[in-house]
């Protein structure tokens, strides 16, 4: 830890599908309507050419599913979206030895126990996460996940988007070098009465 602490206000942030109400300084980076070989171009530019330190990536919706899971939502896609999206920035990270990768994701498991999907992208995404940061632990770069609770007013009112950017930025930290291989619930003890009930 360094004697001058830096934040993530002085990293620079790349993020695709940031939602609006989330008020996030960071640049986007490609759309939702994008290909997945079109987002992956669009990554890499980013990276590779901008020099961007972090990549907040959104790989299911935050907003428009009035707390309901998107039922009709392709698990296989998603999936394979995020693995492409994301290893572009990886590759620039490892190479430049050093970055952040966070994925934000609505805590699917904790609205619909019942929806297999919903359990096992939350499976997948925390193997995920686990993965590359053990993979990328000696090349500087850390990868950790925020769940987000998506019902009782989460996460649309002020308080909850003040909360997720929170969250978001105590693992976007530069200093935040030990701090790796997380998922992180913020949905004011919901995931806890998910876990209990099973």
């Amino acid at each position: 830890m360094s004697a001058t602490t830096t934040t993530a206000q002085d990293m620079r942030v790349r993020t695709h599908c940031s939602p609006a109400w989330l008020a996030a300084p960071w640049t986007a980076v490609g759309d939702a309507s994008q290909s997945p070989s079109e987002l992956a171009t669009a990554v890499n530019n980013a990276f590779d050419q901008d020099g961007a330190d972090v990549f907040v990536y959104f790989p299911v919706p935050l907003e428009g599913t009035a707390g309901e899971p998107p039922r009709d939502w392709d698990l296989v896609a998603t999936i394979e979206r995020t693995r492409g999206a994301c290893a572009q920035a990886v590759r620039c990270m490892r190479a430049r030895q050093f970055g952040r990768l966070m994925f934000v994701a609505p805590s699917l498991p904790t609205l619909a126990p019942e929806w297999p999907p919903g359990w096992e992208f939350a499976s997948w995404l925390a193997g995920l996460t686990r993965g590359l940061a053990l993979e990328l632990a000696a090349h500087g770069v850390t990868v950790n996940t925020v769940l987000v609770g998506m019902d009782g007013g989460l996460p649309w009112s002020p308080d909850a988007a003040d909360e997720l950017r929170h969250a978001i930025q105590l693992f976007i930290d530069r200093d935040a070098n030990y701090l790796t291989g997380q998922v992180m619930h913020v949905c004011g003890g919901r995931s806890m009465v998910s876990i209990f009930s099973h």
